[in-house]
C-alpha cells in the first residue's frame, strides 16, 4: 500500500476510533450510523418518510447481522396510521461500511462512493431490473457508508458460482446491460450524472494498492477451472484487472453497437449465434488473451436476505438475472 493510501487510512483508523467510543445515536440525516443499533426512529423517519408528508416511523427492529465485504441488515419498520396508508416499507435491507474491515476493502477504492452515486442519481433514471434505493450516504473523511434498499426477501432467487446458466438467462444478462449501459453511450446528459466514477483502470490500480488480491485471484481460477478457458487458466498470475481494463479500451466499439442495437429493441435471430458474434466481437482485437467465458462470468454469493445480488421472478415462474453492480 503507498505511502499517500496508508497515510489517509491511519486517519480513518482515528475517526473509526472516535466512533465507536463515542456510540453516537443518529438523529439527523446527514448522519451516518457507526452501528445498526445507533440508528433512531428519528433517522429513519428522515430517510424513508420525506416523501410522505406527517409520515413517521414509530418503531423498528433489527434482523439478524449478516457480515461480509459489507455489514447488511435487514429492518423491520411501523409507522404512524399516515405512513401505513402510505404504504411505506414495512421492511428494508441494508449495506453499510461500519467494520474498519468494511472500510478499508470498499471505501479506499471508492466503491461505496460509486454505488451511492448509483442509487441516488443513476438508478432513479434507468427502466432496469434492479434493487430500488431508498436513501444512500457516504462520508468520504470517514469512509463509513450506508444504503437502504427495497427488501426483496421472498420475491427472488440467490446464485452462486454453481448456479446453471441457460442460454435465455444468459440472453438476458446482456439485454439487461445493454439496457444499462446503452442510454449513456448517446446521451451527453446522462454522460453527466457518471463523469464522478473512475475508469475501471483507476479503480483496479487503488484496489490493488490498498491489498493485494493475487491470492484470492488463484482461488477464484482454482474455484472456476471447470468453466475458464485452458489459456487463460494457464495464466493465473497475469492481472486481471490489466486485462479487463485492454479489454474495455480496445473494445469500445463492439461493446457500443451490441448494446444500442439491444437498446433499440432488435430481436436476437439465433440466441445462441448472436451470443457467440458478441463475445468474438469483444474479443476480436486481442483474441485468446481476455476471455468473456468464464473469465468474466459472476454470480453473486447467497447471503440470505434481500440484498442487490438478485434474479427478479418473472410471470410465468421463471427468473431473470439481475446485473451485479
Amino acid at each position: 500500500m503507498s505511502q499517500s493510501a496508508a497515510e489517509r487510512f491511519e486517519k480513518v483508523k482515528a475517526i473509526y476510533a472516535r466512533e465507536i467510543e463515542q456510540q453516537l445515536v443518529v438523529n439527523d440525516i446527514t448522519q451516518i450510523p457507526a452501528s445498526y443499533e445507533l440508528i433512531s426512529d428519528e433517522w429513519l423517519t428522515k430517510a424513508l418518510c420525506g416523501k410522505v408528508p406527517g409520515a413517521q416511523v414509530t418503531a423498528h427492529r433489527l434482523d439478524t447481522p449478516d457480515e461480509g465485504t459489507s455489514n447488511r441488515r435487514r429492518i423491520f419498520i411501523s409507522y404512524n396510521d399516515v405512513g401505513s396508508k402510505a404504504g411505506l416499507p414495512a421492511s428494508v435491507f441494508c449495506k453499510a461500511t461500519q467494520s474498519l474491515e468494511s472500510r478499508y476493502v470498499l471505501g479506499l477504492n471508492r466503491s461505496t462512493e460509486a454505488e451511492s452515486i448509483f442509487y441516488n442519481t443513476i438508478r432513479p433514471t434507468l427502466d432496469i431490473e434492479a434493487p430500488v434505493g431508498l436513501f444512500a450516504n457516504m462520508s468520504t473523511e470517514s469512509l463509513n457508508s450506508i444504503l437502504i434498499m427495497k427488501d426483496m426477501a421472498g420475491q427472488v432467487e440467490f446464485c452462486d458460482h454453481r448456479t446453471p446458466v441457460s442460454l435465455d438467462r444468459a440472453r438476458s444478462q446482456v439485454e439487461l446491460l445493454a439496457k444499462y449501459h446503452g442510454p449513456f453511450y448517446s446521451s451527453p446528459e446522462k454522460q453527466k450524472l457518471i463523469e464522478p466514477y473512475l475508469p475501471f483502470s483507476e479503480w483496479c490500480g487503488l484496489t490493488q494498492q490498498a491489498f493485494d488480491w493475487s491470492a484470492a485471484r488463484i482461488m477464484g481460477f482454482k474455484a472456476g477451472k471447470d468453466v475458464i478457458p485452458a489459456l487463460r487458466r494457464s495464466r493465473p498470475g497475469h492481472d486481471a484487472c490489466d486485462c479487463q481494463s485492454r479489454q474495455a479500451a480496445d473494445h469500445t466499439g463492439a461493446q457500443r453497437r451490441a448494446s444500442e442495437e439491444l437498446v433499440r429493441g432488435r430481436q436476437w435471430q439465433d440466441g445462441a449465434e448472436r451470443l457467440a458474434d458478441l463475445r468474438q466481437g469483444l474479443r476480436r482485437a486481442r483474441p485468446g488473451l481476455c476471455h468473456l467465458d468464464g473469465a468474466d462470468r459472476r454470480q453473486p454469493a447467497p447471503v440470505g436476505d434481500g440484498s442487490d445480488q438478485a434474479l427478479p421472478r418473472l410471470p410465468g415462474g421463471g427468473r431473470r438475472q439481475a446485473v451485479q453492480l
